[in-house]
């Protein structure tokens, strides 16, 4: 299929770069960093401390104008403040954060982040972290004002064991996570309780194998990719049943991030999934969701693991590990620019109350992990 590119201006503008890194303590006693980090990867010296390895995937708490980031080499999930531009601090979790979500709501202070015995309310909201040590965990989000490090002694409010959880996100009735592989592999629904005692998990969906980023459409049909198989399977999920396959085209295959961009009536909704390989024909293919018909097919950086959307801008932003984001305009299904990032930088969030794309950066021999923020460009 015939791709093309628009000449423009600079799509995005980096504007900011916000260290994830946070001070030991007043009394910058460096025995705390090696008791409180002890067998993780991070490092550090007397003053400060940050997470190594791999990042993946990002959830936003848009109330308290938190991001929160899986530090999935580091065993941790940090929490940032976007308009300070500072790192909150850390939770210590289960092995290899994937993927996270923030559930608004109300809920008790636990013992840890209040005075022991203490019952005040607060809206905080709940943060759900799938972690590779086959559990999904719910932590109380406390409000940027008291969120600090929790460190291994602390445990979170729920741990739910799921096998190989991985994607979260909203469903019409709680919390979707893709999970499992082979015969168990599907999506699985956590509901937590009103007063916070209880996260009901069931079986919602069957997938063709492990399923790797999905979405949810306003008429709660779910599209999952099935990267093992090359295809994206279509579900109702009132009913639970497979209502379309659709196979990636040629020979592309690895088909892991995807994204939706819903128009209003009379307008065709786009479904974007990027496939890695090949990877000298690296892609994003655009879907009719009225027809499932092939719309676009534009090529793209190298290794994508995110696809941002920008609703209003009509962008959509394709985070490459090779250290590019490719920027493309959704009503016209062109590519119109590519941007650098950093080496490794493959996952990031889109805050429109910001009108920022934040992208994850690892750290490097000379610099700390950062978040890179970018600004479109009229």
């Amino acid at each position: 299929m015939e791709t093309t590119t628009t000449s423009a201006t600079l799509p995005l503008v980096l504007v900011q770069e916000i260290p994830l890194m946070i001070g030991v303590g007043t009394d910058n006693d460096p025995m705390q960093f090696k008791r409180q980090y002890r067998g993780r990867n991070f490092a550090g010296n007397g003053a400060s401390r940050w997470p190594l390895g791999r990042f993946d995937h990002f959830t936003l708490d848009a109330s308290k104008k938190r991001l929160f980031v899986a530090c999935l080499g580091a065993d941790a999930v940090c929490a940032v403040d976007m308009y300070a531009g500072v790192t909150l601090g850390f939770i210590l979790t289960a092995p290899r954060p994937t993927g996270l979500i923030y559930l608004p709501g109300k809920h008790i202070v636990d013992p840890y982040l209040k005075e022991p015995g203490a019952k005040e309310e607060y809206n905080g909201g709940y943060l759900f972290v799938s972690c590779n040590a086959s559990q999904v965990q719910v932590w109380p989000a406390a409000p940027s004002q008291g969120f600090h490090d929790i460190d291994a002694s602390h445990r979170p409010r729920h741990s739910i064991c799921i096998e190989e959880p991985d994607n979260l996100r909203f469903g019409s009735d709680g919390i979707l996570v893709g999970n499992g592989d082979g015969d168990s592999a599907g999506l699985t629904n956590l509901r937590i309780t009103d007063d916070g005692s209880k996260v009901e998990a069931t079986s919602m969906v069957s997938c063709k194998a492990h399923p790797e980023a999905f979405v949810v459409a306003s008429d709660g049909h779910c599209y999952i990719n099935i990267a093992d198989l090359g295809m994206i399977q279509v579900v109702d999920l009132a009913t639970k049943a497979t209502i379309a396959e659709w196979e990636l085209p040629g020979d592309l295959k690895s088909n892991f991030a995807m994204s939706i961009e819903e128009r209003g009536e009379g307008e065709d909704s786009t479904l974007f999934v990027a496939c890695r390989r090949p990877r000298r024909k690296a892609a994003i293919l655009a879907f009719s969701l009225r027809t499932g018909a092939l719309k676009a097919e534009l090529p793209c950086a190298a290794d994508v693991d995110d696809l941002c959307l920008n609703h209003a801008g009509r962008q959509l932003y394709a985070l490459g590990g090779e250290g590019k984001c490719t920027i493309i305009n959704t009503a016209s299904l062109t590519v119109c620019g590519t941007v650098t990032t950093a080496i490794g930088a493959r996952t990031g969030c889109f805050v429109p109350s910001r009108n920022a794309l934040y992208v994850v950066a690892p750290a490097t021999a000379t610099l700390p992990p950062r978040l890179l923020v970018f600004h479109p460009q009229d």
